[in-house]
């Protein structure tokens, strides 16, 4: 299985098998969020060096230890990613990164339901 990034910003941890439709996936949230395709993907290459920590599709993390990791790793992100991208994109980053946090507890809360 490919090592996918945490689409949610689940900083790493794999939540989905399908590599290529997560990366559009975010790719298209950094978009809606005004940010220029350079720093998505910027910001992108970032999230995907994070140390997931052990997560993977086989060890999903709980809600608690998703909200917990994003909270020690959120401010990490935010300063690399703040200063190698122009002025346009640094302000996104933190917006970009609450959405797929939010939309990664979404994902992780309908699959308790199937």
């Amino acid at each position: 299985m490919h090592r996918l990034i945490l689409i949610g910003f689940l900083a790493g941890a794999v939540i989905a098998a399908e590599p290529n439709a997560a990366r559009e996936w975010f790719l298209m949230v950094a978009k809606e969020q005004g940010m220029s395709d350079r720093g998505a993907e910027g910001l992108l290459k970032i999230i995907e060096q994070i140390d997931t920590e052990g997560f993977s599709a086989d060890n999903m993390p709980s809600v608690p230890e998703v909200d917990a990791l994003v909270a020690k790793l959120r401010p990490q992100i935010v300063e690399k990613a703040t200063a190698m991208m122009c002025k346009k994109d640094g302000p996104r980053v933190p917006a970009v990164l609450d959405i797929m946090h939010q939309r990664a507890v979404e994902y992780m809360e309908s699959q308790k339901t199937k």
